[in-house]
């Protein structure tokens, strides 16, 4: 087995370039001192780089990589509103960053130090604080509840990503994203 063999069996085994079945390699990719040759495909489609070498990914459209940036934003937008749960039903611990923040924390009373659970174990005390507002009480029920909610509303978004165009599910996606809680 010559070398420019060796080296197209590991682009191969490595998904760097297109099996044998798949017919002749047309287009070389140089990285360092070896040419590992990968299919061509049309420029226009979307590139991909790592160490080895540049891959292009033949099979995406504008369209799914527009579904996609849709679903990845739909998925950040539903990260955020779960945050805002958690402080609504008191489960968000929002540490402070400097001991200034710790100091002013302690100085008006916006920390919890709960009841002491011996099934749990902590490495310091500082562990066991909990840097929310007492005020607001910890409702995980409520909090559940309001998951199943969230999911519930969630769904028909998502539909609306996968089977409607691309500009409903945009709308359907920041319609989402305004409702309040």
């Amino acid at each position: 087995m010559t070398r420019e063999d060796k080296i197209r069996q590991i682009a191969i085994n490595w998904g760097l370039a297109s099996t044998p079945a798949l017919g002749p390699l047309t287009t070389t990719t140089t990285t360092g001192t070896f040419n590992i040759p990968v299919q061509a495909q049309e420029k226009e489609n979307s590139m991909y780089s790592n160490a080895c070498a540049t891959v292009v990914n033949a099979g995406r459209t504008m369209e799914q990589d527009q579904r996609q940036y849709l679903s990845d934003r739909l998925f950040d937008v539903t990260q955020d509103k779960v945050i805002e749960l958690r402080k609504k039903f008191g489960l968000y611990d929002e540490r402070p960053e400097t001991p200034e923040d710790i100091v002013e924390r302690i100085k008006s009373d916006k920390f919890v130090i709960p009841e002491r659970d011996n099934n749990v174990c902590f490495y310091n005390a500082w562990e066991q604080i909990q840097w929310r507002d007492p005020a607001i009480k910890r409702d995980a029920e409520g909090y559940r509840k309001a998951l199943e909610a969230l999911d519930k509303s969630k769904t028909p978004v998502r539909d609306a990503i996968r089977l409607k165009s691309i500009e409903e599910g945009l709308k359907a996606i920041q319609d989402f994203e305004a409702a309040t809680l």
